[in-house]
């Protein structure tokens, strides 16, 4: 991870298509993101934050061709 110069923290990761769950260590405390409203119960019964990972179709995306060529990225929708 790095910080940005607004104090946060940023990490990018490339994850293929689907949905994965987290959370986040915050002082030793695990704690669920609390700007995603999205959850799930895990098997030991707590919550984790779920985040669903999407591929672009860039070929509908009017922007895409208009922009020069990049490599994919993924869409992350919370």
């Amino acid at each position: 991870m790095r910080r940005q110069r607004n104090g946060a923290f940023v990490l990018i990761v490339a994850l293929p298509p689907g949905e994965y769950e987290y959370k986040f260590i915050v002082d030793g405390q695990w704690l669920t993101d609390p700007e995603n409203p999205r959850y799930a119960i895990s098997p030991c019964g707590t919550s984790n934050s779920v985040l669903r990972v999407e591929c672009l179709d860039r070929t509908s995306d009017q922007r895409s061709r208009q922009a020069p060529q990049r490599a994919a990225e993924p869409s992350f929708a919370g």
